[in-house]
């Protein structure tokens, strides 16, 4: 009997932090549909992000490489130089190597670019027109100054944005039409990307006073906003917070676009279930990054690399696999290898991360002792982070790609989007005494200061090291040398 490869539907939820989630301890009720597939499922309790931005995070999820290896570092407008780098490395991602192995590859986002090199089909959550117009449209706004195209672009935002374009409920319908179409065309890969847990939150059906907690830290945001000191930023904050009066109340709709996103995956597994694939699919849940709430006066965003901004959700979902937690750190960089590592495709692909398995199997020497994530946004940074310890540093002379504006402060301490400090040049933290990050003790604890900052530089001299070598087999591949 020939051996029947299963379908893989990997989710992944924009700027859903791990912490309000209930399979990991959050006390509101925004995730009983996740917490029912985790429930059947594997959570990794301890998974992180290898960037706080999408671009080169969600190259990391499918190339299974930190951004100082596939050379997508910024996100958005990324610089020419980054997109011809991460091509010269000859980066495969996970549709590429699934669609050489017999699968129907199929994506819901609008990140495009690179991002759809493999799929058959890759559309924007409108559809087909929806995303023809949006590419007319981009390749008009290209051709602009930079100071029109920023002004159109952030009213034709507001315009997609009160459309509901990239509302769940719609890329939920869409991503069934698309399972239904393949059904009998398996296996297949559908890569679905929601965006209601992003600024501004999308709440949907959702009612944002079921989610009201006020809190002892709770703000006005019209003080907030003042704090601001980029004008674009803050205008960009202010137009997507409407008419939302505090800090909590924004957190309450937050957790309510979760609740939104939540209920549209449970209609989707309940599909799956349906058409009869459920035993037939691996389901594979993260995000791209996470979302500060107001700490380290990082306010509904995520820039710096706190703990909030990169601990991320992970769950796998597979008939073949046993349902468990596991504690030990995993990143984004293992979910490619995991997922050939399950279907059995063995291929020459140079990867930073591991396979999961073993972890699943109960192999503990196949530990993580410590995981690395970088930031080109806010800040210009790169940290490690063990059980113990995080540290985080400033990376010197490469650009920073933030919320530009003309009157934004532009010293290298400042974070680009909020015009103020939120973190030292040099930070570490013991998360054993003090898990919320909040006490800098890199000048009282030198010794461990010094280890950190070595490992980081060994870390990032051999991953260019290794770059380098695969653009030099990347050229003798394709010129047949």
């Amino acid at each position: 009997m020939m051996w029947k490869k299963p379908n893989i539907v990997l989710i992944v939820v924009d700027a859903l932090r791990a912490r309000n989630l209930g399979l990991y301890g959050y006390h509101k009720d925004t995730s009983p549909n996740i917490n029912e597939i985790a429930r059947n499922g594997v959570i990794f309790e301890n998974a992180f992000s290898c960037s706080n931005c999408t671009d080169p995070s969600f190259t990391s999820i499918m190339t299974g490489k930190h951004p100082i290896s596939h050379g997508i570092i910024h996100h958005g407008v990324v610089p020419r130089d980054e997109v011809k780098e991460y091509y010269s490395r000859g980066n495969k991602n996970l549709a590429e190597i699934l669609k050489l192995n017999g699968y129907t590859t199929m994506a819901l986002s609008w990140l495009e670019r690179w991002h759809k090199k493999g799929f058959d089909y890759y559309e924007y959550y409108g559809g087909v027109e929806t995303t023809t117009l949006k590419r007319t449209v981009k390749n008009v706004l290209n051709k602009l100054p930079t100071t029109i195209r920023r002004s159109i672009s952030d009213i034709l935002m507001s315009i997609v944005y009160k459309a509901n374009i990239l509302d769940a409920k719609n890329i939920t319908n869409h991503a069934m039409k698309l399972i239904k179409k393949n059904v009998d065309r398996q296996p297949f890969f559908l890569l679905i990307h929601y965006m209601d847990t992003h600024l501004p939150y999308n709440p949907g059906n959702k009612k944002e006073d079921d989610f009201f907690e006020e809190t002892a830290n709770n703000e006005r945001i019209k003080d907030v906003l003042k704090r601001i000191k980029n004008p674009r930023w803050r205008k960009f904050l202010k137009k997507s917070l409407g008419n939302v009066k505090t800090t909590d109340e924004v957190i309450a709709k937050y957790d309510a676009a979760i609740a939104y996103v939540d209920e549209n995956i449970g209609r989707l597994v309940e599909f799956i279930e349906k058409q009869g694939i459920k035993e037939d699919t691996i389901i594979v849940l993260t995000a791209d990054h996470g979302e500060s709430l107001t700490e380290h006066g990082v306010y509904f965003s995520h820039h710096c690399l706190y703990d909030e901004t990169i601990h991320v959700p992970l769950v796998i979902q597979y008939a073949n696999l046993p349902s468990r937690r596991i504690s030990n750190l995993v990143q984004h960089v293992d979910i490619l290898p995991t997922i050939l590592d399950l279907l059995n495709i063995k291929i020459n692909v140079e990867t930073d991360g591991k396979s999961l398995i073993p972890l699943i199997e109960g192999n503990s020497e196949e530990d993580r002792l410590a995981i690395f994530a970088e930031e080109a946004g806010g800040y210009r940074k790169r940290a490690i982070r063990t059980n113990r310890w995080k540290y985080i540093q400033d990376v010197e002379g490469e650009p920073i790609s933030g919320f530009e504006s003309a009157k934004a402060p532009k010293r290298r301490e400042i974070c680009k989007y909020c015009g103020f400090k939120h973190m030292e040049a040099i930070s570490l933290y013991d998360l054993n005494k003090d898990p919320k990050e909040y006490f800098n003790i890199a000048e009282d604890r030198p010794d461990i200061t010094v280890i950190m900052r070595s490992i980081l530089r060994d870390w990032e001299v051999s991953k260019k090291r290794k770059a380098e070598k695969q653009k030099i087999t990347s050229k003798i591949i394709k010129f047949n040398l």
